[in-house]
């Protein structure tokens, strides 16, 4: 165990309720991290950053309800973990275009993506990339953001990181300038190099336990922008 953090209905238990616990697990060495804001409002954030003692936020949708709350967390890096498929699902009427995580990405807040619950929600990291990019408005350089903000949230040692930056950046730019590259010469090599670079990424996956994020990445730029090339 490396860590802790929590989640389930905030609005009948909001995060001060446990910082005992998350004192103790900070005394221990344990990294600290906490859904919040999902279904309760921005203040919950505040409390799990300065009471709790987390570095990172879960969810955190309803930060956009305070410009205050967000110029800190964006001004001071926290990476906020989220899930666009399963929380419109819940909380926002199923609604893409109503959903906080366009607003939080057009605020510069460090976000990274992944799915939540596959199989209640009959989603996966390929279908919340998707979401993100025909719903949300992110675009390539956008989920290369995401890539790095999956790193630096992740609880890996600081040199582990710095490697993977480095490599994983260097992959992702090849692949993104694959994808923009004329459609003939698409149809004549990308199988080839994809396969190669897929490989060569599922292999650091394995090898470094990074989060799934990252192999949901390369999943969605396989469905979403091959198939979209002429676009770029």
């Amino acid at each position: 165990v490396i860590g802790i953090g929590m989640d389930y209905a905030e609005a009948e238990f909001p995060p001060e309720r446990f910082w005992k616990a998350y004192r103790m697990a900070a005394a221990a060495g344990l990294h600290l991290t906490a859904h919040q804001s999902e279904d309760a409002p921005p203040r919950n954030i505040e409390t799990c950053l300065d009471l709790l003692g987390c570095e990172r936020v879960d969810h955190g949708y309803h930060v956009v309800e305070s410009t205050e709350i967000m110029t800190r967390c964006r001004d001071e890096g926290v990476v906020f973990t989220c899930t666009p498929v399963s929380t419109a699902w819940v909380y926002f009427d199923d609604d893409f275009a109503n959903h906080p995580l366009g607003r939080m990405r057009e605020f510069g807040l460090k976000i990274s993506l992944d799915c939540d619950d596959p199989p209640m929600f009959k989603t996966d990291p390929t279908k919340d990339y998707i979401v993100a990019a025909e719903h949300l408005g992110f675009t390539v350089n956008d989920f290369r953001d995401c890539m790095i903000n999956g790193i630096d949230g992740s609880w890996l040692d600081e040199s582990t990181k710095r490697e993977m930056r480095l490599e994983w950046t260097r992959e992702f730019d090849e692949l993104a300038t694959l994808c923009r590259a004329p459609v003939g010469l698409q149809r004549v090599d990308r199988d080839a190099r994809l396969y190669l670079s897929f490989c060569g990424l599922l292999w650091h996956i394995a090898g470094s336990g990074q989060p799934v994020i990252i192999a949901g990445l390369l999943s969605a730029l396989l469905d979403f922008f091959f198939d979209r090339a002429h676009e770029f």
